[in-house]
């Protein structure tokens, strides 16, 4: 691995580290201001009781699990903090979330293929818009904006995007709207499941290809056997499975990549 990959992967590895204890001061805060009494079993205990490991004290849990709790109770986390709150309002800031889950899988996972310097731009940025989710202290915030600001200035002026690219960011958002976040934000849903499913999100977005986000969407969830049992679920509760919008998706598709 190249020298310069190897020090973006120190420099986002290092930002990670720091956002642990401001997303756990986050997260407490308003868990026990919600139940001060049973906050651990209430919004804790359901997303990690499968864990492998013993992490009864909420500060031993690592930046994953931190991640997983966050989005397994984020709804009553936007209704806490917003009055007003109401289904699907949060979209955004859930996809901000989940894109720094998935940013921390790419570092925990550490590969020459998953970085470049567009990309760690891309990261940077994408860091940057969590810190103002979880309200980072200002030092830090300004210290990622001046990194963001030095790699921007030795960017390419004019970055060139693949159609491909366009088209699957495309159909991948589409499936996000129509099946996934409502999936997400069903509370009706088992937590288990929904972690299930913020996971496939996740996958969606880790993907390198159209050709492997088609693949994937048409054949490994609703032929498995534990995609049959996720559609059932999703369906007795009245909510879209893939299969759903299948030729949807396939159109759109097969109209894209002969344009």
């Amino acid at each position: 691995m190249e020298k310069t990959i190897i020090d973006q992967y120190i420099v986002l590895y290092r930002y990670i580290l720091m956002l642990k204890e401001p997303l756990y001061v986050y997260l407490i805060q308003i868990f026990q201001r919600l139940s001060p009494k049973t906050w651990w079993n209430d919004f804790i205990y359901p997303v990690i009781y499968k864990s492998e490991y013993d992490k009864e004290n909420f500060k031993y849990l690592d930046m994953a699990d931190l991640l997983n709790i966050y989005k397994a109770n984020w709804e009553r986390i936007f209704q806490y903090l917003d009055k007003k709150y109401y289904k699907f309002k949060y979209n955004k800031e859930f996809l901000i979330v989940d894109k720094f889950h998935q940013i921390r899988n790419i570092i925990a996972h550490a590969n020459e293929n998953n970085m470049t310097s567009i990309l760690f731009v891309e990261y940077l940025s994408d860091i940057l818009k969590f810190c103002e989710i979880i309200k980072v202290e200002n030092k830090l915030v300004n210290e990622i904006k001046n990194e963001l600001k030095n790699c921007k200035n030795i960017l390419p002026l004019k970055i060139s995007e693949n159609k491909s690219k366009i088209l699957m960011d495309k159909i991948i958002t589409k499936i996000e709207k129509e099946v996934l976040l409502e999936a997400i934000h069903c509370t009706a849903l088992s937590p288990a499941t929904r972690i299930s499913i913020n996971r496939t999100t996740m996958r969606f977005r880790s993907m390198r290809t159209i050709e492997e986000v088609m693949g994937f969407f048409n054949n490994a969830i609703d032929k498995s056997e534990y995609g049959k049992k996720i559609k059932e679920e999703l369906v007795k509760n009245g909510l879209t499975p893939f299969e759903g919008i299948k030729d949807e998706i396939n159109k759109m598709y097969n109209d894209g990549i002969n344009v």
